[in-house]
């Protein structure tokens, strides 16, 4: 007679896919570089786009643009008293540029010349004023010498009026321009320039006025 055991006996019909034990994959071993090759980093990234962005992180950051002449004049010559060529008056300075273009000052027929398209009252002009020069030369380099005497007192304007010096000697032919013989214009203050050719052919400089009685 087969005995009876008191133990439960499992169920023979297949489970439901909710209860059954799902083996797990083995875990894929990393694979080993072969001859030496390192495989890249996740950040490093790999492609002509990576290359790219590489490039641009080496490259150095854009410096500012350089400030133009007329620009770089109007800081120099801020605050500067203009006392020279026998004028009985100072006045002060401001930065001026004429378009032009200009090939060369080498007359003051060249000087007129690059005011025709330039409005003359802008510069303190009228077309009167310009039949005759009161002077017309390369600037003496005592002019520079007696304006850093006169604001040797004031660190910033000497900085200042050797900085000037420095931007109209790297011009190209630059010279003093008085406008107007003496007793020629109907007043005996006389606008006066000292300009240079700069690189782009426009006239650079600074403009004053001197008093001739």
């Amino acid at each position: 007679m087969p005995l009876i055991s008191n133990r439960a006996v499992a169920p023979q019909f297949p489970l439901p896919n909710s209860q059954r034990e799902i083996p797990k994959a083995p875990k894929a071993p990393f694979p080993t570089p072969v001859d030496h090759f390192d495989p890249p980093r996740a950040s490093e990234g790999t492609g002509p786009e990576s290359d790219s962005v590489t490039t641009a992180l080496r490259l150095p950051a854009p410096s500012a643009p350089e400030p133009s002449l007329y620009t770089q004049i109007m800081k120099a010559c801020a605050d500067l008293e203009f006392d020279y060529f026998a004028s009985e008056a100072s006045f002060p300075m401001k930065a001026v540029r004429i378009p032009g273009p200009v090939e060369n000052l080498a007359s003051f027929e060249d000087f007129t010349g690059a005011l025709t398209e330039t409005d003359l009252a802008s510069l303190g002009l009228q077309s009167g004023d310009l039949q005759s020069s009161g002077m017309f030369e390369s600037v003496p380099s005592e002019f520079y010498t007696h304006q850093e005497e006169i604001h040797s007192e004031d660190p910033e304007l000497l900085a200042h009026t050797r900085n000037l010096k420095t931007i109209l000697n790297s011009l190209t032919d630059t010279k003093v321009v008085v406008v107007g013989k003496e007793y020629s214009l109907p007043t005996s203050v006389h606008p006066v320039f000292i300009v240079g050719i700069a690189p782009d052919g426009a006239l650079v400089g600074i403009q004053s006025s001197v008093v001739w009685t």
